[in-house]
């Protein structure tokens, strides 16, 4: 799949930055095969079809934060959306009018290019994983006639063939294409969903199938060659060498020099290393490179170059590209409080791309990966380019060991990475190892290894809330806890909605001051407590979906029927009867994604802004509310849209919403108008007296108080 790298908006203009494919699309291949005469051969279409139902695959069963499937369906594979590059390698692109679970789909509009669609899409109703089987076999079949499958039409003519299921098969048109492969794109393109492959995996398998039986296992080496038979590259550069290299994990970035130039400027710098290593039996994939050891193939590495290059990475292979170790850091360009957070999701995603390619191979290509943090001392040129950087006190070693040690498909974490990703991500806490690695500074050191389970579940973060309250009391935040209780008793007092914002930096105590504050209210209020996920700002309305399954009360393991009846029986106790069949509609599609969508209108968000304000005012109405969002600088735009929406209003009940966050542009831009408690540094009175409790009351000489401020802030 091509990449995406980041998205954003500057003033009034979107933008969306992705991965450059230094080749040319499959329409435009063929157009030049045309051109010279040929055609692609069967056995190479096959190939090609079974590449883009791989990546098809893989968007189809994606996962969000909460291991919900996102249920993608990409609506508009075409020629022109699958992309060659100029070295054989095929992706799938544009993404642009995918449907996931969240985004509101209307019944009846028709999206998409017609000759491609499947005949539900072309009917506008709704689509799912087998509405692009369909597609891929329409592509299959134009390929292997070596024509469109609708020629000389275009339109609504073309849109109602497509509506009656009506195409042709290709050993119709042309009687040496192979019967095989007539039989799958019949089956592929069958009127009834349920006739059809039921993923993209199972059309690529019966494909490669048909591959190995005809003894012709293509790769990318037969496509470059084919491409550069019929539409070789054109080089732009007077010096003919490519452009298409890429800042992350390039040699130059640490290459080491005979000597540090007097204008080379030196600095230290936090980093976060992941170090891999390939588990089992590496076998010499990469056809036309010599080898002196075993090597996993190319395809491997350029996916893990694309990871490098999504997370602002730096990748090296400390054995050889495509050997047996690989490293990537974080921390050397970018540079957020976040980059442990972002090494553990880099991590995840190592792994899951590593079992996405594993489909073809006769064993698994599996990897270990050890995580740590530490610093690592760097040169740079007065013009601003890194020129090399060195680890220090042995950073690489630790992670190295890690890694090393643990099992394929595990991940090992320092104590330092592990509490500092805690909060988003679940580790095994008993079962911590103690690994001892040598080569450090200091000598040999001992370390303990936390092995990472996943993201955190729903029930894991409530019952890390409620142990909140139980720590060690709060010091230096007497008046912030005075105004967040005096909000509450205004809002109880009045019966009028009120509403605060909690701002600080990382550690500065935003979710313990909420949650000492929420201890002191009285009478006592029902608490909703949303937390946001780092990654989660990718799924849209994700922060909101959560707030209404705490509000009914779904469970995470919760079936989709299960999860409506539960919505349905509290709107029915807390939403007026007028409001609650549109109310229902609206957020089913959080709550119950595998359900059918409801008919919405364009203007969705406004529904579902309605349904959560009658949904809050009613269980407001029944008794003191707080609705209490933490973490709010990882929100999904749509929901803190939508927050902004409901704060900026006030409701006759007595109803309080908290939001702790970190300072960040989004949320002070659309919450600028909310009164809002800046957390400050503790003075040095402060300190002393926490670190006193944290030792348990012990005098704590003046020497170890200045080493702890000195290293905790």
């Amino acid at each position: 799949i091509v990449q995406v790298f980041d998205f954003g908006r500057v003033k009034q203009s979107y933008y969306i930055a992705m991965e450059f494919v230094d080749g040319l699309d499959l329409g435009r291949l063929v157009s030049a095969a045309r051109r010279s005469g040929r055609r692609l051969p069967p056995s190479l279409c096959a190939y090609l079809v079974s590449e883009v139902s791989k990546g098809l695959d893989y968007a189809h069963n994606r996962k969000d934060e909460s291991g919900a499937a996102m249920e993608i369906v990409h609506r508009d594979v075409s020629p022109q959306n699958v992309l060659c590059s100029y070295d054989g390698i095929v992706k799938i692109a544009d993404f642009g009018i995918a449907r996931a679970r969240l985004v509101s789909e209307e019944t009846g509009v028709i999206k998409g290019k017609f000759s491609y669609m499947s005949p539900e899409q072309a009917r506008g109703q709704r689509v799912d994983r087998r509405s692009d089987v369909y597609s891929l076999g329409i592509l299959l079949a134009e390929l292997l006639m070596n024509r469109p499958m609708y020629p000389g039409q275009q339109g609504m003519e073309v849109l109602e063939q497509v509506r009656e299921g009506r195409r042709t098969l290709p050993r119709s048109v042309d009687k040496s294409v192979p019967a095989e492969l007539d039989e799958i794109i019949r089956r592929a393109t069958s009127l009834d969903r349920e006739q059809r492959f039921q993923s993209a995996r199972s059309l690529a398998a019966a494909l490669t199938r048909w591959l190995h039986v005809q003894d012709e296992v293509l790769d990318a080496v037969d496509l470059e060659q084919f491409i550069g038979e019929v539409a070789p590259r054109e080089v732009t550069s007077p010096d003919g060498t490519s452009s298409s290299s890429r800042g992350a994990g390039t040699a130059d970035t640490h290459a080491s020099l005979p000597h540090v130039g007097a204008r080379e400027l030196r600095e230290r710098r936090n980093v976060v290393v992941v170090h891999g290593r390939f588990r089992g039996d590496l076998d010499d994939r990469v056809t036309g490179v010599e080898r002196t050891s075993p090597s996993v193939d190319a395809a491997a590495v350029r996916v893990l170059e694309d990871i490098a290059f999504k997370y602002h990475a730096i990748l090296d292979w400390p054995e050889g590209t495509g050997k047996r170790s690989f490293r990537l850091l974080i921390g050397l360009g970018r540079v957020s409080v976040d980059d442990p957070l972002h090494a553990t999701r880099m991590a995840m995603d190592v792994l899951d791309a590593l079992l996405g390619l594993s489909a073809d191979l006769s064993s698994p290509l599996e990897a270990s990966i050890g995580l740590s943090r530490g610093v690592v001392a760097t040169v740079r040129a007065a013009a601003g380019r890194r020129l090399r950087y060195q680890p220090v006190d042995g950073v690489f070693e630790v992670a190295r060991e890690l890694g090393d040690q643990g099992d394929g498909g595990e991940i090992l974490a320092t104590g330092e990475v592990y509490r500092l990703a805690r909060r988003a991500f679940s580790f095994d806490e008993e079962g911590v190892r103690e690994i001892t690695v040598s080569g450090t500074q200091a000598g040999p050191r001992r370390f303990r290894a936390y092995r990472l389970r996943g993201a955190r579940t729903r029930d894991e973060r409530a019952s890390e809330a409620r142990a909140m309250a139980g720590q060690i009391g709060l010091f230096g935040r007497s008046h912030e806890i005075k105004a967040i209780v005096g909000a509450y008793d205004e809002a109880v007092a009045t019966a009028k909605s009120s509403y605060l914002c909690v701002l600080g930096e990382l550690g500065a105590g935003k979710s313990a001051l909420v949650a000492a504050a929420l201890a002191e209210l009285d009478p006592p209020p029902r608490l909703l407590r949303v937390e946001c996920l780092f990654g989660s700002s990718e799924v849209p309305y994700e922060a909101v979906a959560e707030l209404v399954r705490e509000a009914c009360g779904i469970k995470e393991d919760s079936s989709g029927e299960e999860a409506r009846a539960r919505l349905a029986k509290v709107l029915r106790k807390v939403v007026r009867s007028e409001s609650r069949s549109a109310d229902l509609e609206a957020l089913e599609p959080l709550i119950a994604p595998q359900l059918k969508s409801s008919d919405d209108s364009a203007d969705h968000s406004a529904g579902l802004n309605r349904a959560v304000r009658h949904l809050l005012g009613g269980l407001a109405a029944t008794g003191p509310l707080v609705v209490w969002v933490d973490a709010l600088q990882f929100v999904d735009a749509p929901s803190l849209s939508l927050m902004a929406r409901l704060m900026a209003s006030t409701y006759e009940v007595p109803l309080m919403v908290i939001v702790s966050s970190r300072q960040d542009e989004r949320v002070e831009e659309l919450l600028g108008s909310v009164a809002r408690i800046d957390l400050a540094e503790l003075d040095d009175a402060e300190r002393r007296a926490l670190i006193t409790a944290r030792f348990g009351g012990a005098v704590v000489p003046n020497d170890i108080h200045q080493a702890i401020v000195h290293r905790a802030g």
